[in-house]
C-alpha cells in the first residue's frame, strides 16, 4: 500500500471524528442498467463524509447532524446520499427527530449536487416529522469512544472498496471475492449506526444493502 499523504491522513482524522460524534446514521429510486464503468475514479469517503458537513451547520448542544453515507441511484446513476436529522446533544438517551433533507454528492468530484427536503413517509416510515422518533435500546452499550473511532476507520475503508465495486457492477455474481468484507460492512454498519434510523438507512440505500445481504450470504 503507498504511503497517505499528509492532508489525506487530516481529512480522514475529521471524517472519522464527524462519524464518532455525530453520524447515527427519499425519493423513489428506479435501478438503470447504465451503471458506471471500473475506470471511474471516486472520490475518497473521508472526503465526501467532510464536503457532506457543508450540508450543516453547527451549533451548539445540538443542531441537524449528518448520517453515514448511503450509496444510491438517483436519476440511474450511483451517487452518495446523506440523511440530515435535527439531534439535540444532552445527558441522557440521544434525542434524534427523522431526517428532514437528504443531500446527494457526485461519488466522481465530490461536489455537493442536491438538497432535498423529505418527511418519514417518502422512506415509507410513519413517524411523525415534528416528534422525536422512538428511542430504542442500543444493541451495542459497551463501545467505547475509541473503539467507535476505529470502527469508523474500518467502515470507511470498506466503503470506499465496496461502493467501487457496487457502481460498476450491481450484480452480486461472480463477485464472491468481497463476501468477506461485505460481512465486515454490515457488521460494523449494525453496530455503529443509530438503531431509530436504521428504517430510514434501508429504504434509501435499498439497492446498496439488498446487494451487500446478497453477497454476504
Amino acid at each position: 500500500m503507498s504511503p497517505i499523504n499528509p492532508s489525506f491522513k487530516q481529512n480522514r482524522r475529521q471524517a472519522l471524528l464527524l462519524i464518532a460524534a455525530g453520524l447515527s446514521g427519499c425519493t423513489d429510486i428506479t435501478r438503470s442498467k447504465n451503471m458506471v464503468n471500473t475506470e471511474k475514479h471516486f472520490k475518497k469517503f473521508p472526503e465526501l463524509v467532510e464536503s457532506a458537513d457543508g450540508f450543516t451547520e453547527h451549533r451548539i448542544g445540538g443542531g441537524p447532524r449528518i448520517s453515514f453515507p448511503v450509496p444510491a441511484l438517483r436519476q440511474g446513476q450511483p451517487q452518495v446520499a446523506f440523511m440530515i436529522c435535527f439531534r439535540m446533544v444532552l445527558p441522557g438517551p440521544p434525542q434524534m427527530w427523522p431526517p428532514s433533507k437528504v443531500g446527494w454528492l457526485d461519488p466522481v468530484t465530490g461536489k455537493r449536487v442536491a438538497l432535498i427536503k423529505v418527511s418519514p413517509a417518502d422512506f415509507g416510515q410513519t413517524d411523525s416529522a415534528d416528534e422525536m422518533l422512538e428511542i430504542k435500546p442500543y444493541k451495542y452499550p459497551n463501545i467505547k469512544y475509541d473503539e467507535s473511532v476505529i470502527l469508523s476507520e474500518r467502515l470507511l475503508e470498506l466503503y470506499d472498496v465496496l461502493f467501487a465495486a457496487w457502481a460498476a457492477n450491481p450484480s452480486p455474481a461472480s463477485q464472491g471475492r468481497l463476501q468477506n468484507q461485505t460481512r465486515d460492512f454490515l457488521r460494523i454498519f449494525d453496530q455503529l449506526a443509530s438503531e431509530p434510523l436504521k428504517p430510514y438507512y434501508e429504504a434509501l440505500g435499498r439497492d446498496w444493502f439488498g446487494w451487500l445481504r446478497a453477497l454476504a450470504q
